[in-house]
């Protein structure tokens, strides 16, 4: 994918991070969702500094993945691509056509600030809308599943091969089963 991020740059453009350098990791957490709550076009959760690591480590051998977006009538494919600290989503067939246009539906952006700045156990995770085909449950659920497949073994299997072994990943088993 070819496009530059559609994101804040750095989490103090979201967020005050010195005001979070007092607080206890569940108070942190607490503040991150409610300050996403009301918010139509992004969510927000976060993630342990260990389970940002194995992200992290994990993305480099395996920076893509899809996921259904289910509808009414059926589901279509989104893409996601690891780049710096962001998982950029965009509708597979789109990046079929053309990977250097292929336009950001949603990006899950990692923060982990947090930890470097004050050693904080927690990043925030924030996942933010770019298209109208999204809304903000899909947005929250979106943001899950990467985490989850990334930090998961079971999950990760899939996204190994899907990444490095094609011919093994069962594409139809996958999005019947994906929750």
């Amino acid at each position: 994918m070819a496009y530059t991020r559609p994101t804040a740059r750095n989490l103090d453009e979201i967020i005050k991070t010195s005001l979070f350098s007092y607080e206890h990791e569940v108070q942190i957490q607490k503040i991150w969702k409610e300050h996403h709550a009301a918010k139509k076009t992004c969510a927000g959760t976060t993630l342990t500094t260990s389970n940002y690591r194995l992200i992290r480590e994990r993305t480099v051998q395996c920076p893509f993945f899809i996921f259904p977006v289910r509808r009414e009538k059926g589901h279509f494919l989104l893409l996601s691509q690891f780049q710096g600290n962001a998982f950029f989503f965009t509708y597979l067939e789109e990046y079929r056509r053309n990977p250097a246009t292929a336009t950001p539906y949603m990006v899950v952006s990692l923060y982990p600030e947090l930890h470097e700045k004050y050693n904080k156990d927690i990043v925030l995770a924030r996942a933010e809308l770019i298209s109208p085909q999204l809304q903000k449950a899909d947005a929250e659920r979106l943001m899950d599943l990467v985490l989850r497949f990334y930090t998961l073994d079971t999950g990760f299997k899939l996204v190994k091969d899907f990444n490095l072994r094609p011919n093994q990943f069962n594409y139809h088993h996958y999005i019947q089963t994906c929750p």
